[in-house]
């Protein structure tokens, strides 16, 4: 008894630890990383809720399309579409430092 007690904490231990990332986390921790990287060259970004198309590439990478907007030297808005190839490395999802930016570039429609 005492050892299938034991079986069954440490099989509830690995599945509460190994946390499978998702694409709406992808999403966030893209424009976390976005706004790291270009807030201070364009000033706030404002990116939307949830729209996004993406695609899960297996082995925690997703590629995410969406865009952001910015405002310009002349106060006027700019959008910025982008497409963007992420890595989860696993730990907290939350945390910036367990993602890698695998490719960044500007979409164009």
């Amino acid at each position: 008894m005492k050892k299938t007690i034991l079986t069954l904490l440490t099989i509830l231990m690995l599945c509460a630890c190994s946390h499978k990332a998702t694409d709406h986390e992808a999403y966030l921790m893209t424009q976390e990383k976005i706004k790291s990287s270009l807030e201070n060259t364009l000033g706030t970004l404002d990116f939307p809720f949830a729209d996004y198309e993406y695609q899960n590439e297996g082995d925690t990478v997703f590629v995410i399309k969406s865009h952001f907007t910015y405002k310009n030297e002349y106060n006027a808005d700019v959008r910025y579409n982008y497409r963007a190839k992420v890595k989860y490395k696993g730990g907290k999802w939350e945390k910036p430092e367990n993602w890698d930016v695998l490719g960044f570039q500007q979409e164009y429609e």
